[in-house]
C-alpha cells in the first residue's frame, strides 16, 4: 500500500498521526517534484495498470522522476514499540516539511482470530 504524508523533517515523528498503526514500511520516497513523479509513467509497468493521480496503487516510483528513494537506517527509521518514524534525509534540512510516499504493509494482528 501506498499513502502521501506531509512530516517535519526529523526524530519521533507519530505515525499514528497519519493513519499509520501497525504497518511494516518498506520504502520511503522524498516527493521534490509531484508532477513529475505522476506524470513520468502513463502505465505501471509491474502491472500495466493506466497510473491515476486518484489512485494511488496505480503509480509506481522511480528514482530522480519526481522522487528521491531513501535509504532504510542511513536516512529514516522506524521505533516500531513507540510507532514513531525518524526521518533524516540527506536532501532535506531538519525541521523542515517535506511530502513523502509511504510504501508499507498492514502487520498481521497476532492476537486476533483468521
Amino acid at each position: 500500500m501506498k499513502k502521501i504524508i506531509n512530516i517535519k523533517a526529523g526524530r519521533n515523528i507519530k505515525l499514528s498521526d497519519y493513519g499509520l498503526i501497525a504497518v511494516d514500511i518498506n520504502k520511503i520516497w522524498t516527493i521534490y517534484d509531484e508532477d513529475e513523479m505522476w506524470d513520468y509513467c502513463k502505465f505501471n509497468p509491474d502491472n500495466g495498470m493506466k497510473v491515476e493521480r486518484d489512485n494511488l496503487e496505480s503509480l509506481k516510483p522511480f528514482h530522480h522522476h519526481g522522487v528521491f528513494l531513501e535509504q532504510k537506517l542511513h536516512d529514516w527509521n522506524v521505533d516500531e514499540k513507540e510507532n514513531l518514524l525518524h526521518y533524516g534525509s540527506r536532501i532535506v534540512e531538519q525541521g523542515k516539511n517535506v511530502k513523502v510516499l509511504v510504501e508499507y504493509e498492514q502487520m498481521k494482528c497476532k492476537n486476533c482470530p483468521n
